[in-house]
Order: structure tokens, then sequence, then C-alpha cells
């Protein structure tokens, strides 16, 4: 089969491997959507993220979607032929983060796309029939593939346990910035602004999402005047971009007593934060670990059509062409929000 390996830092190739073989609890998965993370990027550049480093050759990719093309023996209730998107953690069910109802905690856990794990970025995937998210006929393969982030937005939504009438900022309009500010716009009972440095970004905001909520770029907020207006303003801020900059922006940005929900992952493993700030406000800080028991809700806002998603799709590649997706990416070119890689 064809699929993209990533080999070291920036060194992305097109290569012919074998197909998985069928396992007993598995089911084999022609992979017809995936869509890129920015976590994915973050190994194409730095060849890892944080001690977890890409040591041999590694298919990326864990937001995908396809069709059941082959089933183990073992396996029930899934159907050669079905539409379905793909879940890419598998837990243990065991350990203590298991029983608790917190799997996407586990240390043990096997993820797509991540070392030493091969991901979605090939012709066909071997996934546990555990990982199987059944697709409802009027959800396409492009919004199966973003159920994954999309999850990740509802996630981060419900740590932040938003109360009605909070002012909320969104720091880092990419993608998951711009489906938290979507999931947000929901509740009719709360405010929302948006941050980000790049232009494109903001105007897709303005246009696409939320034309009636404030949107600024950082070259704006260079007045001591501008800045003030936001500092100790809101209850909940999402950091959504993975900069330092970003997550001390969003310590000013929250009111005394307030909660920071940190998404982003940055390039840096050690970052400066300004710890008296946190400390005199009392700011409650939690950290996103990917997401949990999102399908059902995710699914359920798609194919009612309550959101839409696949406007986050700006640029659409084949397979063979992955090089091109990945330095579109680099260099934040053609005004890039979300990229499609077909196979």
């Amino acid at each position: 089969m064809k699929c993209l390996r990533l080999y070291n830092r920036f060194n992305l190739k097109y290569d012919d491997i074998l197909i998985p073989k069928i396992k007993d609890n598995y089911v084999l998965v022609n992979v017809k959507s995936t869509t890129i993370c920015r976590s994915d990027f973050h190994y194409y550049k730095l060849g890892k993220i944080g001690s977890v480093k890409v040591k041999k050759p590694l298919i990326l990719g864990h937001e995908f979607s396809g069709i059941i093309v082959q089933k183990g023996r073992n396996v029930s209730g899934i159907e050669i032929g079905e539409r379905v998107a793909v879940d890419p953690s598998l837990s243990c069910g065991t350990c203590e983060y298991c029983l608790n109802d917190n799997p996407n905690l586990c240390p043990k856990v096997k993820f797509c796309g991540t070392p030493p794990n091969n991901g979605s970025l090939a012709e066909y995937y071997l996934a546990h029939m555990d990982q199987i998210i059944k697709l409802p006929d009027n959800i396409s393969f492009t919004e199966g593939a973003l159920l994954e982030p999309l999850g990740v937005a509802i996630h981060s939504i419900r740590l932040a346990k938003i109360k009605k009438n909070n002012n909320i900022a969104i720091i880092g309009l990419g993608p998951i910035g711009i489906l938290i500010y979507k999931v947000l716009n929901l509740n009719k009972n709360i405010s929302i602004s948006g941050f980000d440095i790049l232009k494109y970004r903001v105007d897709f905001v303005k246009k696409s999402v939320n034309p009636n909520s404030f949107l600024l770029c950082k070259s704006q907020l260079k007045s001591k005047k501008g800045f003030k207006k936001y500092v100790n303003n809101f209850d909940i801020v999402f950091e959504a971009a993975g900069t330092e900059n970003a997550i001390n922006e969003a310590l000013e940005f929250a009111k005394p007593g307030g909660k920071i929900i940190l998404i982003g992952i940055c390039e840096n493993d050690k970052i400066l934060l300004d710890s008296s700030l946190y400390r005199r406000k009392g700011l409650t800080l939690k950290g996103v670990r990917r997401m949990k028991n999102t399908y059902p809700y995710a699914i359920e806002l798609l194919e009612s059509k309550r959101i839409e998603v696949c406007d986050l799709i700006t640029h659409s590649f084949e397979l063979k062409d992955g090089n091109k997706a990945f330095k579109l990416l680099k260099n934040y070119s053609d005004n890039v929000i979300k990229i499609e890689i077909k196979t």
C-alpha cells in the first residue's frame, strides 16, 4: 500500500509498504480522508513532542475516516462496507485512569500516528474494533475525519464548566480555536471574543463563525490602552495557540479567580510563566489531554447540522502530494486553516 512516512525532521517520503495483516479483534479500514493536526506538524518539524521521539519511519495522521474492507473473526456488530470514523486512541481499559472514566489519561494508551504506532496517512489502517465509530449516512468522510478535532474542542469546553453570563476569550484561532468558537456559539447566554496574530484567521472567524463577536489581531494590542481593555476581563480563557506568549497573555486576560484551559502544544518543552500573576489572581489552569467520550455528541452536532465543520478545510491534497501539504503548514501559506489528504 502507498503511505507517507516520516523518517526524520522535514523528511517525509511517499512509500510503498505491505498492507497490515488482519487480526482477530481488528478491522482493516480503507482510509478515505485524513485531516492534518498541528501535532502531526510538530513531529514533522521537530521529530518529537516532548519526550516522545520519532526513532524509526513513522506514518503520521490520526484524524480520519474510511470504509471497512476486512474484519477479524472475533469482530461482531461491524460489517464490511460500512463507513466509519476511527477513534485514534486505544486505552488499556484496566488501569486506574481507565477504570475512573479517564481513558485519555491512560499511561498505556496506543495512539494512532504517535511513536511507535503508525497512523492514517496510508491507503489502509488496521484498527481495533473498539476504535470504530459508525458514520450516519448524512455525515461525509471529511466530516468523519473532523470528528476527532471537534471532540478535542468539546472536551476542552467540558473542562471549563461554563456558567451563564460568562465572558470567554479564545487565544489562537486555528482549527481547534475555531471549533471551540463554533460549539460555544450554541450557547446564547455567554459572550465570546477571539484573538490571533494572523489577520486572515481573524477575518475567517468574523466571516464564518460569529460576525458579532469582537476579534482582534495582536498588532492592534500594541498600545497599552488597547491591551488594558482585555486585562482581567474574562472568566474563562481558552489558550489554543501553543506559544509561551499566548499562555502569558491568557494569564493577563483572565479575571481574578478565573480559569485558563491550556490546549496548544508548545514547541519548547519548558516555558516561562508569570507565576506571581496566576498566584495573586488565584487562577485555575487546566491542561487538555486529547478528548474523552465525545463522539456521540460530536456526531449529534454534525448529523443535526447544528454546526458546520467542512468550511475549515481550505486545502485538499492527494496522498502522494503530502510534502506539499506540510510545507504549506510550515509557512502558513495561502491562508491555510486546515488541510485534508484524500486516499
